[in-house]
């Protein structure tokens, strides 16, 4: 039995801020036991950074690749992951992950890893891309099943790893959706919230309301409030000016895709606030208008289908006023659910960190 210690190789793990940043944690420490399914003649070991990557789609990955080349260099590592959440396609189909062997980096794109599942997604690419990278792709690979769809291709720029078209693209969106995190979008609107309940505490108070939402029917109800939850989606859009241009994103293509999620991810965040009031509203109203209070008002005694109707009116007429509201906010933390902006900041501020960075290595 040989008394060899077994061959290590370090992996170098970089994430950009946000929703990567949330991985290398759960990678470094799954990766490793993950790794020696397939080859366990080698001890795997997993250093990481959270650490801005400038670029964006229009930048060539070769480009990008190069540079984590550099730092995998620079820090004694045997390859190097990168995780961004930069979207990358290649024609109509997205680009899951770039391959330089020749620079020992991988460069994932974890929007283009969907929404759900995206631990065990992920897990499973980066490992294959290790597997690559090393060597070692033969043997039984735990997890292969989250690969199937991919299809493996030489572009220009290397090998690459791709979705079919039609998944690609859906998946790409939901990935970039959850990317932006719509449900933050609720706590930065706190000054819309209170305009809500400005708009509901009025609404409550109102029996001619009362007596429209126990004669409207379901039907109606949804429509009011498909046409109460557009109108805040318009008007955020419009007056925190989240809509890309095309001198902003640099292609029509690029432009619509960012137009499209910021719309998915402002339209669920609207309509995570409007749950939050219509949670609400289901407490205040039976609260405050009693059995005998209501009957006087709609001429009958109220059923439950009543109570429903005008807690569901209520609840729309309150996303309606809270539009209002909005228009008080930071325009800081409403602007993060656009996907362009938030890259134009991360490679403003990196930079910026770079202009510093040489004029203090040129001071005398």
């Amino acid at each position: 039995m040989s008394s060899e210690a077994p061959r290590s190789a370090v992996i170098g793990l970089l994430a950009d801020p946000d929703l990567p940043a949330n991985l290398p944690v759960h990678l470094g420490q799954a990766l490793p036991s993950f790794l020696s399914d397939v080859d366990p003649e080698r001890s795997w070991r997993v250093d990481m950074e959270v650490i801005p990557l400038a670029g964006g789609e229009q930048q060539e990955a070769t480009t990008l690749l190069k540079a984590a080349g550099e730092m995998l260099r620079q820090r004694d590592w045997d390859m190097v992951i990168v995780l961004t959440d930069l979207p990358r396609r290649a024609g109509t189909r997205a680009v899951v992950a770039d391959l330089s062997p020749d620079d020992g980096a991988a460069l994932a794109s974890v929007p283009a890893l969907g929404a759900i599942r995206l631990r065990q997604r992920a897990l499973a690419v980066v490992a294959h891309l290790v597997l690559v990278l090393a060597g070692t792709t033969e043997g039984r690979r735990p997890g292969a099943w989250h690969l199937r769809a991919l299809a493996r291709e030489t572009g220009e720029g290397g090998d690459r790893l791709v979705l079919p078209s039609r998944l690609g693209r859906w998946r790409l969106l939901a990935g970039m959706v959850r990317a932006n995190r719509p449900w933050r979008l609720v706590t930065g609107l706190s000054g819309a919230l209170l305009a809500a309940f400005a708009g509901s505490a009025v609404s409550l108070l109102t029996p001619t309301l009362w007596q429209l939402a126990a004669e409207l029917s379901g039907g109606r109800l949804v429509l009011v409030t498909a046409v109460s939850i557009a109108a805040m989606v318009v008007y955020l859009i419009l007056q925190h000016e989240l809509w890309e241009r095309l001198a902003d994103a640099g292609s029509p293509r690029l432009a619509r895709l960012y137009n499209v999620t910021t719309a998915a991810t402002v339209t669920l965040g609207v309509a995570i606030f409007y749950l939050v009031l219509l949670a609400l509203m289901a407490v205040l109203v039976p609260f405050f208008l009693t059995h005998d209070i209501l009957a006087q008002n709609i001429g009958h005694p109220p059923t439950f289908r009543d109570y429903a109707h005008i807690i569901w009116l209520i609840a729309s007429v309150a996303v309606v006023s809270s539009a209002l509201g909005s228009g008080t906010e930071d325009d800081e933390s409403v602007r993060r659910a656009a996907y362009g902006y938030r890259h134009r900041v991360r490679a403003e501020e990196e930079a910026a960190l770079r202009s510093a960075g040489s004029s203090r290595s040129t001071d005398p």
